[in-house]
């Protein structure tokens, strides 16, 4: 009996695929009509923005069952202009062509979208490129972003940076994602008293995301190379380690208690450098001289900072001491080392300057020791308690 059944519904399934094929073959997509024609008007992407003239003409499109249209849009510092071809599944494949923007004239209104921006002004010309489709509200597809001559100011935080060029590319702009290798240059600037020379990042996005893979730049006359880090551009909190090679003394007397006048000297090493809604800060670290590489010192004129505190006698057997505190010989330092304690340690200091030497000169006889701490905090290292100390003996 069940094998008559089974013949029964075999039967039954020959018939019906037999009939039901023709119902159920593919029908042809919808063709969209030939469309030829030009419309063209005038738009403002957002309060304040700037208002563009835009034009959008309508061609039949290359392929079947297509329509293209080719939108450009002009004004004050903008201009685009873009492909799209209409599909008649409802997706658009998009092509823009070229795009440029004219930071002085977009910065302001890009400040009303993301606050963040305010107080900063910036000048340069960003270009667009890129391909790709929009269907079922995802946009898909690659993108070319650049900057050239690029700069940004900022007078509350005395930040200039100057000469700045990017060049990105995502190549996947549904998850914001780009290869390795990136890049963000820029020529010179200065923050605050601290001048700032070329510099270079090398990057990679993901979604929210930058991951730095190389950073190096000029400043204080030596070179800061970051370690890698990776940090949320919409609420950046990062802390990186950053080795210092040959950096000027005489660029950090700025950052000192006013003790000296002039400063000869290369110092290396290590800082940890923190960045977060109070801006940018040191963290523990030191700088030191190479071994062999002495510095040249001449402290401003304080009577007694040195001799005060030693016996007559001592002062006697070593002339040097006066006229160094009187700025009037340098002093040969063959040990140079500045230590940064931002947490503090059991005595307080946020800084020491531990300093071995004596006069440039020969003939003026007063080797010494000096230690400089520094109590409070390092932001800014200037008029802080200072307490000096100096032992006298020989080498």
């Amino acid at each position: 009996m069940k094998s008559v059944w089974r013949a029964w519904l075999g039967v039954a399934a020959a018939i019906s695929a037999v009939w039901l094929a023709p119902q159920c073959r593919a029908q042809p997509a919808p063709v969209l009509p030939a469309i030829a024609g030009e419309l063209a008007g005038a738009v403002t992407a957002w309060p304040g923005a700037p208002a563009l003239r835009w034009r959008c003409t309508f061609l039949p499109g290359g392929e079947s069952g297509t329509v293209q249209a080719i939108l450009t849009g002009e004004g004050e510092g903008t201009f685009l202009e873009v492909a799209v071809w209409m599909r008649a599944d409802g997706a658009l494949d998009w092509q823009l062509r070229r795009a440029e923007l004219d930071l002085v004239v977009w910065a302001p209104a890009l400040a009303t979208r993301w606050p963040e921006l305010w107080g900063y002004s910036c000048s340069g010309t960003v270009s667009l490129a890129g391909a790709g489709r929009f269907q079922s509200g995802i946009l898909s597809g690659n993108a070319t972003v650049r900057l050239a001559g690029g700069r940004v100011e900022n007078t509350a935080d005395q930040l200039v940076v100057e000469g700045i060029e990017l060049m990105l590319t995502l190549d996947d702009l549904a998850r914001l994602h780009s290869a390795p290798g990136q890049s963000l240059s820029w020529r010179a600037g200065r923050c605050a008293e601290i001048p700032l020379g070329a510099g270079l990042l090398q990057f990679s996005l993901a979604g929210e995301t930058v991951h730095v893979e190389r950073g190096e730049f000029n400043v204080m006359g030596g070179c800061l190379r970051l370690s890698p880090f990776t940090v949320n551009p919409s609420a950046p909190e990062l802390e990186v380690v950053a080795d210092v090679e040959q950096v000027d003394v005489a660029a950090l007397l700025p950052l000192l208690p006013p003790l000296l006048s002039e400063a000869q000297g290369r110092l290396d090493g290590r800082l940890l450098l923190r960045y977060g809604a109070a801006g940018l800060s040191i963290g523990t670290g030191h700088l030191a001289l190479r071994g062999g590489s002495p510095a040249q010192l001449r402290l401003l004129p304080s009577p007694g900072v040195l001799s005060g505190s030693l016996p007559p006698k001592v002062n006697e057997l070593y002339p040097g001491l006066v006229r160094i505190e009187m700025g009037e010989a340098w002093l040969l330092a063959d040990q140079l080392e500045v230590r940064f304690l931002p947490e503090g340690d059991p005595a307080g200091r946020s800084a020491t300057v531990h300093l071995v030497g004596g006069p440039s000169d020969p003939s003026l006889r007063a080797p010494l020791i000096l230690d400089l701490n520094i109590v409070g905090p390092l932001e800014p290292l200037v008029n802080l308690g200072v307490k000096l100390g100096m032992q006298s003996g020989g080498k």
